[in-house]
């Protein structure tokens, strides 16, 4: 439920405090990860989410999206540097790890790098959100670095682009 919200607005859409929710949060970081060995991943992601909003306070989290219909959180660890990627990767048997085919994570160079470290059989897939993003940002570069392609347009200036 912290993907894309706060710790206040989770708490707001379960009716309990934001304290709880940081509570819970806590426990969850505190508590060492177990996968049962015998579980097949073949898919993993790895994102951060921000748990309070003005705060520089992230957690990184492993989820198994081998069945993309069911996605498991699988590991939490505080920050969202290369260290805690590698931590929530540790929590996989190193079976797990050969196993693992896509690992599925923003451009966070921390992310990639802790998977190229840990999963040696997997291959990088950019989550679609940020390729949208980076094609828009690039897009705009040029159409701010050539104001010739708003003149003279037929249409309108989207169905020129």
């Amino acid at each position: 439920m912290l993907i894309g919200s706060t710790e206040e607005e989770v708490a707001r859409r379960l009716g309990i405090s934001a304290e709880m929710v940081a509570t819970i949060v806590a426990h969850q970081l505190q508590d060492e990860q177990h996968i049962a060995p015998g579980l097949q991943i073949t898919d993993v992601g790895l994102d951060e989410i921000s748990l309070k909003k003005g705060h520089k306070l992230y957690a990184t989290i492993l989820t198994d999206l081998t069945e993309p219909s069911r996605p498991r959180v699988l590991a939490v660890q505080a920050g969202k540097d290369q260290a805690a990627a590698e931590k929530c990767l540790d929590c996989l048997s190193e079976e797990q790890r050969r196993q693992v085919r896509i690992h599925r994570t923003d451009m966070s160079p921390a992310y990639l790098a802790a998977c190229q470290v840990k999963l040696p059989n997997s291959q990088s897939v950019i989550d679609r959100f940020h390729v949208a993003k980076r094609l828009g940002e690039a897009a705009d570069r040029v159409r701010k670095k050539d104001p010739g392609l708003q003149k003279d347009t037929v249409g309108g200036a989207a169905e020129r682009v």
